[in-house]
């Protein structure tokens, strides 16, 4: 019951004025290349690290970088194909975040087999069923916070960053259910969109989040080798 409420009161959230010129949400659709920008941060960051963390840290970049363009034609055009790249996106994003800090410990390979099978089985369900978005979404945030919670039980995570990401994630919730079309922060019309801070601050978050935990995955296979 719990869940199908937040499922329930995670609809219906872009709020925005729909504009017959130009792009269909203006304020959501730029404000969803923050997604993008964290993205590439994380891309460039990768070379401060090494062996399979490098490339996961591409590997969420990537994802980051398709989501905020995914996003951008989502609330810039009209079609069923924006919707797929919108949601598909950010998915498999948190996907393959949860599933990193959840089984890191036993191999790089695992993580890949296991983020590919399941990026390929989330494309499927939604290309069959698009309204499925809202029950993955609720059920990955659960995989994602299982990860969180791996960290603070191995004490193997930045502290200070894994708490900034805490904060500005749960803000970014906020901003998501108070901003959407029946919600007290929907004012249609108004340059200010609750549903634009939610790309920012979820994005902005999500980045924390993976530079945070960055010790938990440890890779066994990969110390000591070289980058």
């Amino acid at each position: 019951m719990i869940i199908s409420a937040i499922i329930v009161a995670a609809g219906s959230s872009d709020c925005e004025l729909i504009s017959d010129g130009g792009l269909v949400q203006p304020v959501n659709a730029w404000s969803s290349l923050a997604f993008s920008v964290v993205g590439i941060a994380l891309v460039m960051m990768s070379r401060r690290v090494r062996g399979p963390e490098r490339w996961f840290r591409i590997a969420v970049g990537s994802l980051l970088v398709l989501t905020g363009l995914g996003s951008f034609a989502f609330h810039g055009a009209d079609g069923a194909w924006t919707q797929f790249s919108h949601d598909a996106t950010f998915l498999a994003t948190l996907l393959v975040i949860g599933v990193a800090n959840l089984v890191a410990k036993r191999s790089a390979r695992m993580v890949a087999g296991l983020s590919l099978t399941g990026v390929v089985a989330i494309t499927l369900l939604l290309a069959i069923t698009p309204a499925s978005t809202n029950t993955i979404m609720v059920l990955l945030v659960g995989v994602v916070l299982l990860g969180a919670g791996l960290a603070l039980r191995n004490g193997t995570y930045d502290r200070s960053l894994l708490i900034a990401s805490g904060i500005v994630l749960v803000l970014a919730i906020g901003a998501f259910l108070a901003g959407r079309t029946d919600g007290i922060w929907c004012s249609p019309a108004s340059l200010f969109q609750a549903h634009a801070l939610w790309h920012i601050l979820s994005a902005t978050g999500l980045g924390f989040f993976v530079v945070a935990t960055t010790q938990v995955r440890d890779w066994p296979q990969t110390k000591g080798a070289p980058a």
